[in-house]
């Protein structure tokens, strides 16, 4: 459904970046000057913080608040209004801590995820058929929707510590406000589907077919109901039509739900690169994995220590025999079933740069860009493609075979990849090439 991993109009002209990065300028430098012991401190008492807070609201009309106890256990991410995921994770972390000391400190967060999930429960009652819009060409939303509440969670210390700059900071706060504005969205969509197909039965119950197809038409766009009359046995099976429209509306892309996972991050990346901030975006993450050694320089030493690696580990494998052979073939297998690459939320790093990159040739695509935007378009492309070629990924051995060997791992990297592929498609060199001879001529 999101083909082309489109979210928003590209935002050439806007000022929200510069002035966030401003702020978050402002808090580097009170944190250089020991202004503040720690971030639950910053967010406390930051002017900073706040003005950021404010920006956003006057920028998106989104209600974002920034968390100071879930930032203590996790660097950024966003409590978004239809999924439980963050708050699952959060609970997991929690109650899996072995430390006496932690205990307490989890059964804080605890009550005050309860407290939160118990406010989203209020909310839902409360926005129950008020009406919203989502404006996808100025990313602003009105109504309820401005109404619903967002935690903001952004360890600015942790970053800090990662040297991240205040650029990238920003590009990672705004792939926060990127789930929101998806998540308010697809909110947006159930709920006018939802009410459209309501609409239509009634139509239907109420002998007024003609109504009832003129609104499916509208809605829907669905061109084969105008060919379908052509037909008569349409009339005769209208409900099987609304039903294949409602399931067409709210399924995945290709009834595997599996892609919506890594495509939901990938929407919110895509939103960083409507403000410019595509390669910022690359950048601080490269230095996440790098620091964690998710993903190492490409370098003659690290290819073939990788390379070394997986010889011996095959080797140690295929050389087992006797009591301990049999042992460790039964824990392989056992790992080879229940780890696999296909239940994946973000992309191999490779891949998700890779993304980044074809949503900044969407934005290129709009012929109307002053020449020295293309030119900045093409420079952040040319940037991560860069970064591309000199990244090594290490891919687990054991989830390569669970992918190769499982048939629902296979179906499920099969579909990853065909998506992943489109989007290449629609979004190929070409279109950077285009440009590069429209701005330079060569």
């Amino acid at each position: 459904m999101y083909v082309a991993q489109e979210t928003i109009q590209y935002q050439n002209k806007d000022s929200f970046p510069i002035k966030l990065v401003a702020e978050i300028e402002a808090i580097y430098a009170d944190i250089d000057s020991n202004k503040v012991a720690n971030n639950y401190e910053l967010i406390e008492k930051s002017d900073n913080v706040n003005n950021i807070e404010k920006l956003i609201q006057e920028r998106f009309n989104l209600n974002i608040v920034y968390d100071k106890e879930l930032a203590e256990y996790m660097p950024a991410a966003i409590i978004p209004f239809l999924s439980d995921n963050l708050l699952n994770d959060v609970k997991k972390f929690g109650f899996d801590s072995n430390s006496f000391i932690n205990l307490f400190k989890v059964n804080g967060i605890y009550s005050h995820i309860k407290k939160i999930e118990k406010e989203r429960d209020h909310l839902f009652r409360a926005i129950h058929n008020k009406k919203g819009t989502i404006d996808f060409k100025t990313a602003r939303v009105t109504g309820y929707l401005s109404k619903v509440k967002h935690y903001l969670i952004v360890n600015f210390f942790f970053l800090k510590e990662y040297d991240l700059t205040p650029a990238e900071v920003a590009s990672v706060i705004l792939h926060e406000i990127g789930h929101a504005f998806v998540g308010l969205e697809n909110h947006h969509r159930f709920n006018t589907t939802n009410i459209v197909m309501l609409d239509i039965l009634t139509e239907i119950h109420n002998n007024r077919q003609d109504k009832a197809e003129y609104l499916f038409r509208r809605y829907f766009n669905k061109e084969e109901i105008d060919n379908a009359h052509k037909d008569t046995s349409i009339n005769k099976d209208f409900y099987s039509q609304l039903a294949k429209a409602y399931v067409g509306s709210i399924s995945s892309q290709f009834s595997n739900s599996k892609y919506d996972e890594t495509n939901y991050e990938a929407l919110a990346d895509n939103f960083v690169t409507k403000f410019n901030l595509g390669k910022e975006i690359v950048t601080g993450l490269h230095k996440l994995h790098l620091s964690s050694g998710t993903v190492l320089d490409r370098t003659l030493s690290n290819k073939a220590g990788l390379t070394v690696f997986n010889i011996i580990l095959f080797a140690m494998i295929l050389g087992l025999t006797g009591p301990i052979g049999i042992i460790v073939c039964v824990y392989l297998i056992v790992c080879v079933v229940g780890i696999n690459d296909s239940h994946m939320t973000y992309d191999f790093p490779k891949d998700r740069y890779n993304r980044i990159r074809t949503s900044i040739v969407q934005n290129l695509k709009n012929k109307k860009l002053p020449k020295e935007l293309v030119l900045e378009l093409i420079e952040q492309h040319d940037f991560i493609h860069k970064v591309i070629e000199n990244t090594l990924y290490f891919q687990g051995v054991l989830p390569s075979i669970s992918n190769y060997i499982i048939p629902s791992n296979r179906e499920s990297m099969y579909f990853i990849r065909l998506q992943q592929t489109i989007e290449n498609g629609l979004n190929n060199p070409l279109f950077v090439k285009s440009a590069k001879l429209n701005v330079t001529g060569v």
